[in-house]
């Protein structure tokens, strides 16, 4: 009996010892959390918006974007600016008749799964610019990895509405931006939402073997491509198995449950009006906005489509549903809207259109996304210097329209 005793006396401080050194990790990492990009990292949870509503300087911003690498860090052949944007050093002042475009978005505009700058598809869109209106032009590439509509606003209107912008580009990404700035559905209590030291343990592994970990510091000067880098969309793989692939389709696959409808009805509300409030504030810095809707992998590959149904927890999917609602009502409010999701899905299954077992565009991709939409931007403006309309051609189902208000002065080109 006395025995029995001790073991529950000793047990029962190993058990406030436990409680009291885990109380003291989260009391340490509530408080530290967005002290250090890891920590950012490592106890970053969709469950939880990121808190930038109040912040007003670019680099605080940054520095609560979850993934947003560290200045003059290496990325896919290309060695970061002072702010750790995947693009040249710049001054905020645009130069005298240079054409200036500013690419707006998430992973798929900062590097696009390891695709080289050069070949991303933003700068084949300004290669184009430049060779139809013989003039130099500009492109600050500002996309973060891992953000939302919401973030892509804040950004603009705390650094890019001071660039001067002539053409605002921003890339809405359908398999995760409905749901990036807000807590998903609530189903109950989950300790990955509650504790942040089981949040810590969990990502820990995966960070630590990421392409561009964040624990990886350089010094400047930054902003330029470095040589060496190889790129193959064949070899530089997002995923290291097929399961852990199919895993992030079918997690982004939720996206198209019909279960799941009406909670995106509301969270593409709240997209709209993001994007829409985006369209205003680009428009009174004297830029034009373009929202170009990025597809999911599983709305273009059929095989892929296949894999996540075979092993999905819902029963019944509509693979089509967001673009047309979200052209429809952007196109309603004015805004520039280009939907790539008929071209993805009339292309030949040569060249692969998306990285091998990654869920962003490949440099075929890429190219293919830039095609379409350099097809689309309007001409040259007019003499009267009224904005072009779109050209029709390429037009998705329904229709987009191209904004209304076209008699607001064209930014120039």
């Amino acid at each position: 009996m006395r025995l029995w005793t001790r073991f529950l006396h000793a047990a029962g401080l190993v058990l406030i010892a436990l409680t009291t050194a885990l109380g003291t990790t989260e009391i340490a990492l509530h408080s530290l959390r967005y002290r250090t990009p890891l920590l950012r990292a490592l106890l970053y949870s969709r469950d939880e918006p990121i808190p930038f509503a109040h912040v007003d300087d670019i680099r605080t911003l940054l520095d609560l974007s979850p993934y947003h690498p560290q200045p003059f860090q290496g990325s896919a052949g290309f060695k970061l600016n002072s702010f750790g944007f995947r693009t040249h050093e710049y001054d905020r002042a645009k130069p005298e008749g240079t054409y200036r475009i500013v690419a707006l978005g998430d992973s798929f505009t900062f590097d696009s799964g390891f695709v080289p700058l050069d070949r991303m598809w933003h700068t084949l869109v300004g290669e184009n610019i430049r060779a139809r209106i013989k003039r130099p032009v500009e492109l600050l590439n500002l996309g973060v990895p891992g953000v939302g509509p919401r973030f892509a606003l804040r950004l603009f209107e705390i650094e890019a509405r001071r660039l001067s912008a002539d053409l605002v580009l921003f890339g809405l990404f359908v398999g995760n931006d409905l749901g990036d700035d807000v807590p998903p559905p609530d189903h109950g209590w989950s300790l990955q939402r509650s504790c942040l030291s089981c949040r810590l343990f969990r990502h820990a592994v995966v960070l630590a073997g990421a392409p561009g970990s964040v624990l990886a510091r350089e010094r400047g000067p930054g902003g330029y491509a470095v040589p060496g880098y190889t790129y193959n969309p064949d070899v530089m793989v997002g995923f290291i198995s097929e399961e852990s692939f199919l895993k992030s389709e079918r997690g982004q696959a939720y996206t198209f449950a019909k279960a799941a409808r009406p909670w995106f009805n509301g969270r593409l509300d709240d997209v709209v009006q993001t994007v829409i409030a985006l369209d205003r504030a680009v428009r009174e810095a004297r830029g034009r906005l373009v929202v170009v809707i990025i597809p999911d992998q599983v709305q273009v590959d059929e095989a892929i489509r296949q894999a996540v149904l075979a092993d999905a927890s819902l029963s019944s999917y509509d693979f089509d549903w967001p673009q047309p609602v979200l052209t429809t009502r952007l196109a309603a409010a004015g805004v520039s809207v280009i939907d790539l999701l008929p071209a993805f899905r009339a292309a030949p299954p040569v060249p692969r259109l998306y990285g091998r077992r990654n869920t962003h565009w490949s440099a075929a991709g890429n190219a293919l996304a830039a095609e379409v939409i350099a097809a689309r931007l309007p001409d040259p403006p007019r003499h009267d210097g009224r904005l072009s309309v779109l050209d029709p051609g390429v037009a998705s189902t329904p229709p987009v329209v191209v904004p209304t208000r076209s008699c607001l002065p064209a930014p120039g080109w």
